[in-house]
């Protein structure tokens, strides 16, 4: 039996890309006209083709993982797709309709999807701490104590990203809130 190891960190960034990948490609089949989907399937073709070149010369260079690399590559391509659709998608609802657009609440600026700078840092730091602390005390040999060590730091690095997005990134507080209070009015209705 051959056993295969893969990063976890490259797991990670692969299982992100996918999500990021799948939510905006399901905007975009719901918001493409026949001719549209058309064109992004024969896309879909030209991203295929580029994924397996990539695979092969990324596999060439680092196995296993060049393959992952390879994916998230391909995945990048079809995001940056789907963002420039979306966008050119609101900039045309805007100018058909500006007073409507916006009473609905239908502005989007690519912007809005990326975290604030100090939210981005927390994130990132604590992966670094995360990943670090896996790699020193979450050997084979690691005595229990070590793996409390691994788990404590984990949840500290959870209070971090939790504080820091409290302090910097109240418009994401305020969307989940609405959310619940949106979803609690739906359950009582029903």
């Amino acid at each position: 039996m051959v056993r295969v190891s893969i990063p976890m960190h490259e797991c990670v960034v692969c299982v992100l890309t996918l999500m990021r990948a799948g939510t905006s490609e399901a905007f975009v089949h719901a918001a493409s006209s026949s001719a549209e989907l058309k064109f992004y399937n024969w896309l879909l073709v030209a991203f295929s083709a580029a994924y397996m070149a990539a695979s092969w010369y990324m596999i060439q260079l680092w196995h296993t993982s060049g393959l992952v690399l390879a994916n998230c590559f391909n995945m990048a391509l079809r995001i940056t797709f789907n963002l420039v659709f979306i966008s050119r998608f609101f900039a045309k609802a805007m100018q058909r309709d500006p007073a409507k657009a916006k009473s609905v609440g239908l502005s989007w600026q690519l912007r809005a999807i990326v975290p604030p700078w100090p939210v981005l840092c927390a994130l990132v730091l604590s992966f670094a701490l995360t990943y670090a602390s896996e790699r020193n005390l979450c050997t084979e040999q690691s005595p229990l104590l070590h793996r409390a060590a691994h788990v404590a730091v984990g949840v500290a690095c959870l209070g971090l990203v939790v504080a820091t997005v409290y302090r910097k990134d109240r418009q994401l507080l305020d969307d989940i809130r609405q959310l619940f209070r949106t979803r609690k009015t739906a359950d009582k209705s029903n």
